[in-house]
């Protein structure tokens, strides 16, 4: 829970966080209410996100909800390379593994912010 709202508290209206999540089980690791309470947060504070994310049940309902929550996604079939989450923003990145050790690592550095940004850019342009 800290390792996401010290991210939306890094971040005002209109920002974007650039995200790449694999969409495991999320209910293995995460209270049900804070799944539910982080989006609703990121939406009242007008933070949106780009994402590319597993193809899964669970990103396909992201999907579906979409517009609701300021979210842009792109799937992609390559559940092997996507085991955790990155969240880019504007100074900084999150990185959180969900298999090894359940821990999150916060990185900031607006150079390392940057050029993440440019590589997660490429791969949105890339993906279908």
């Amino acid at each position: 829970r800290e390792f996401y709202l010290h991210i939306l508290n890094s971040l005002s209206p209109g920002d974007v966080i650039k995200e790449y999540v694999g969409a495991i089980n999320f209910e293995k690791f995460m209270p049900a209410e804070f799944e539910k309470f982080y989006p609703e947060e990121r939406v009242r504070r007008k933070i949106s996100i780009k994402t590319i994310a597993t193809r899964s049940g669970e990103s396909e309902k992201w999907a579906q909800s979409s517009q609701k929550y300021l979210r842009e996604l792109k799937l992609v079939n390559n559940s092997e390379s996507f085991s955790s989450n990155m969240q880019i923003y504007k100074n900084g990145v999150g990185l959180i593994s969900y298999k090894d050790y359940f821990m999150g690592v916060i990185v900031e550095s607006k150079d390392i912010s940057n050029m993440l940004k440019s590589a997660f850019e490429l791969m949105w342009g890339a993906t279908a």
